[in-house]
């Protein structure tokens, strides 16, 4: 990044500054709620237009879908495809434990 301006008009004397800097950023503890599969996966799908305007890579294999109450027939279908490699995320029966913001 780089700023420049008029130190001093009359001499039209000029300060400039420039800065570089690597820039990292986490996911970690991101949750998502969502009231069926159907919302899950539009709110998935905007997440990974997100991800991939801004060159974010998600490790599909760090995340975990717990289902609330799961109805019967739903049973077979409880996955969502997550990042850019649509990693293929599978909930966990309920009797596996989860830890959700290390607790």
């Amino acid at each position: 990044m780089e700023l420049e301006w008029l130190k001093n008009i009359p001499c039209n004397e000029r300060q400039k500054i420039s800065i570089q800097t690597a820039a990292s950023a986490y996911a970690d503890d991101t949750q998502w709620i969502a009231k069926n599969k159907d919302k899950a996966e539009k709110i998935v799908s905007i997440a990974n237009k997100f991800f991939d305007i801004n060159d974010i890579k998600i490790n599909g294999k760090k995340s975990e879908i717990i289902i609330v109450n799961p109805k019967e027939s739903n049973k077979d279908d409880r996955s969502l495809k997550i990042g850019k490699n649509k990693d293929k995320v599978i909930a966990n029966k309920g009797s596996v434990p989860i830890r959700i913001l290390g607790v």
